[in-house]
């Protein structure tokens, strides 16, 4: 009985370790750019949710906005084509559209994939704005569940950037940042809800007639987590992550008129992170570890006089079995 006792828990144990504590599917990678068309593969799964970055600009596109529509992230400017160019079943396809930015010859393209995994942890979708737009206006995701992370930009917008609000921001405060050089401001993304988000009237988040993409994560321990921190400008600050786990790609950005965007990618080397508009460079994210990150001097990561450096990330969820008691007979 003893062996066969055995015998069964050598069994059962992989199947346990394959339940998971949670969620959305999520990959991290790269692949070098061609300047022309290609395919990237390997992804193991079909993505809902996908950004690439190959320079100073990253471009991100969700499978609701349909094929062949890519948005920028801090940069103005209407949706365009022939970039991202399609979500495929194992991973997506990219063209040389708008200036070659998602397939920028021989350039490390660094991107992100995700998918909802029928856990209510990930969400995306659009939604359209009448001819007169309407305050404290309720979306309700889809699954519907309360954001840790809200994301959303205008698909014909030709003035307005992608903005983004966590819970560490405040779930009913009203203070979204964007993700370009300004200030947090009001009537964006006004809070974070058991159901979704509420948006105001601002025209980066309600245009009238203009589609708007949507794309929301649930809070994971140690797979997606949000947060703040008090900048000082000193070189090699190292930063508490909680409940982050070791980041495959972390967005970071001050409070600050002059603000611009840190993004740092799990297949960046060094100390090297993207500074939006600008390209990467070093003295930004420097470096990233378990529940930890470092930072340097550059304003983007580390603004001296900035209370609230706000951060999320996201890294590949993980695997956890339930607990359960075996008996050796």
């Amino acid at each position: 009985m003893r062996k066969i006792s055995l015998l069964l828990i050598f069994l059962l144990v992989p199947l346990l370790w394959a339940v998971p504590a949670h969620a959305y599917k999520f990959k991290q990678s790269s692949f070098t750019g061609n300047s022309t068309t290609q395919s990237i593969t390997g992804v193991g799964f079909q993505p809902e949710f996908v950004v690439v970055q190959c320079g100073a600009l990253s471009m991100w596109t969700c499978a609701a906005l349909g094929a062949n529509v890519t948005l920028f992230w801090s940069s103005s400017g209407a949706s365009v084509a022939t970039c991202i160019t399609s979500l495929d079943s194992d991973g997506f396809s990219v063209g040389q559209g708008s200036s070659g930015r998602c397939n920028t010859n021989l350039a490390t393209c660094h991107y992100v994939a995700v998918a909802s995994d029928a856990k209510n942890d990930f969400s995306q979708q659009t939604y359209t704005t009448g001819a007169s737009p309407v305050d404290n206006r309720a979306l309700t995701t889809s699954p519907s569940f309360q954001p840790a992370l809200a994301i959303i930009r205008c698909k014909g917008c030709t003035t307005t950037v992608s903005v983004f609000h966590t819970t560490a921001m405040g779930n009913a405060t009203d203070t979204p940042a964007s993700t370009t050089t300004s200030v947090n401001a009001a009537n964006i993304i006004q809070q974070l809800t058991s159901t979704g988000v509420e948006v105001g009237t601002a025209t980066s988040v309600q245009t009238a007639n203009e589609t708007f993409a949507l794309v929301t994560f649930k809070s994971v321990a140690n797979s997606m987590a949000t947060g703040l921190f008090s900048g000082d400008g000193l070189d090699n600050k190292n930063v508490t992550l909680s409940s982050a786990g070791t980041p495959a790609w972390i967005l970071l950005k001050g409070t600050s008129a002059t603000a611009k965007t840190c993004q740092r990618y799990g297949t960046e080397t060094g100390d090297n992170a993207f500074e939006e508009n600008v390209g990467e460079g070093a003295d930004r994210i420097q470096s990233l570890g378990l529940n930890t990150m470092q930072v340097g001097i550059d304003t983007c990561a580390n603004e001296t006089g900035t209370n609230n450096m706000q951060w999320f990330s996201v890294r590949t969820p993980v695997y956890s079995a339930p607990g359960a008691a075996m008996f050796l007979n």
